[in-house]
């Protein structure tokens, strides 16, 4: 094999290894150092292994770039299930790639891919020739005060309640905002503060809920005895407000203390008494609307920051 076989070969081993004695020191690659490039390839390839329903023994099939490098040539590394773990375009000179960038708008030739995992991601500020504005500056700052502040709160208090939660995210949620990527500027320093936003919204989108849950919760209490035809209705109701039922609930409680845990953030559990019993409720009943052939609870996933890199 020559060196671009070679290159080529490490990404479908997903053998980083490989990968970081083959490429070019001194060299930048998707925009960013050699270093950086292989570290987060490295993490994404140890993803892959360590997914226990992957099936690996990828083979690499051509294809070209149909949007951001439309007509590009490069090639798709997919498995015998049809799963794309990646697909890339290379620059190249004579006998060596003189860059690899992922592609996410990839015609894939000689197989039907079902399934295009997300590539690695690389944040703005991450990029070799990025120089920070006055307004990146701010951003930094007051995403350090942010993250401050929390960590601030969960020590003096221990457990999140609205009163704090609804304010601080009114301040900084729009550091969760996923229309960033698209615009190029997704950077490195919104990251701790983010997955705190993240964790934190999730549960505030139940508290702006905790009035309708009251009122379904005191619907479900009138019924003097519970049958199919006063029962049905009323889970219906409740799926279209919640429409994953009691998965969406599903976290550690602690009755004596008073708190649920998300995200390994402690929040007050008697704000969210009646969402919390309503979807008690919805799992105790749940299968008269949910036929046991179902695969909803299977499929449905968490929403986690695990599932995007970054």
């Amino acid at each position: 094999m020559n060196k671009k076989q070679l290159i080529i070969e490490s990404f479908r081993t997903l053998n980083a290894d490989m990968l970081e004695v083959l490429l070019n020191d001194g060299q930048n690659y998707s925009d960013v150092s050699k270093e950086l490039f292989i570290e987060r390839y490295k993490e994404f390839f140890e993803n892959i292994k360590e997914y226990p329903e992957t099936e690996l023994g990828f083979k690499v099939y051509p294809g070209e770039c149909t949007n951001c490098y439309k007509g590009r040539k490069g090639v798709s590394f997919v498995n015998p299930d049809g799963e794309c773990c990646l697909s890339l375009i290379f620059e190249e000179n004579e006998d060596d790639y003189s860059d690899i960038c992922s592609c996410s708008s990839f015609k894939t030739e000689g197989i039907e891919v079902v399934n295009t995992w997300i590539a690695p991601y690389f944040y703005t500020d991450e990029k070799y020739d990025w120089k920070p504005t006055y307004k990146n500056y701010q951003e930094m700052s007051e995403c350090d005060k942010g993250v401050k502040e929390i960590k601030e709160e969960i020590a003096n208090e221990g457990i999140l309640s609205a009163s704090f939660y609804q304010l601080w995210l009114r301040k900084y949620e729009k550091f969760d905002t996923i229309e960033n990527i698209f615009t190029d500027k997704y950077y490195k320093y919104y990251e701790e503060v983010r997955k705190f936003v993240s964790a934190v919204k999730y549960v505030r989108d139940f508290f702006e809920k905790e009035k309708v849950a009251k009122e379904l919760f005191l619907n479900f209490s009138a019924f003097n005895v519970v049958t199919a035809d006063k029962i049905i209705p009323w889970l219906h109701e409740c799926k279209e407000i919640f429409p994953y039922g009691f998965y969406e609930f599903d976290y550690e409680c602690n009755f004596l203390q008073g708190y649920f845990v998300n995200r390994n953030l402690k929040f007050k559990l008697s704000e969210l008494y009646y969402t919390h019993s309503v979807h008690h409720l919805m799992n105790n009943y749940w299968d008269l609307i949910l036929p046991e052939e179902d695969s909803t609870n299977e499929d449905f996933e968490y929403e986690d920051d695990e599932t995007l890199p970054f």
